[in-house]
């Protein structure tokens, strides 16, 4: 990764070993204390667990997508209430070079990086939001809310 030891502080860093290792609670320190956090294709897509885990704690995640064009479309261009095809506000490239010269760009512009932490953070609470609205939504015209408490 082209400007690692540069960004080597910024990138949630959690030894050697498997993921599957630290509890949650580490994660979520290690994803607090990162401003980038390296996201892992899941099984099938770029989609992984992962990205939204750090997204809560205000990290961005920076997805790779190297070689499909339309993967990352397919992967993140679905989130229930949110214009069509648009994108959660992440790094995204095309190789892992390419992301670390974004990642490098976006440290040495402390204004652009934290306009993309507070979007991040603001396209996290808005998706929450949607998606909470719509199951209460499907509840109250499915006739499935109990009844208002007096």
């Amino acid at each position: 990764l082209k400007g690692r030891s540069e960004l080597a502080p910024y990138l949630a860093n959690l030894g050697h070993g498997d993921v599957k290792e630290h509890s949650a609670q580490t994660m979520t320190r290690a994803y607090a204390d990162s401003v980038f956090v390296p996201a892992p294709r899941g099984w099938r897509v770029l989609d992984c667990f992962r990205d939204y885990e750090a997204t809560r704690m205000g990290a961005i995640p920076v997805v790779v997508a190297d070689g499909r064009s339309d993967e990352v479309e397919r992967s993140f261009g679905h989130y229930y209430r949110e214009p069509p095809g648009s994108l959660p506000p992440w790094v995204f490239a095309k190789s892992w070079t390419e992301a670390g010269d974004m990642m490098v760009a976006l440290m040495k512009n402390m204004t652009a990086l934290e306009e993309m932490q507070a979007a991040n953070l603001r396209w996290w609470d808005r998706v929450n939001y949607n998606l909470r609205r719509g199951i209460y939504e499907a509840l109250r015209d499915n006739d499935a809310l109990p009844p208002p408490s007096s």
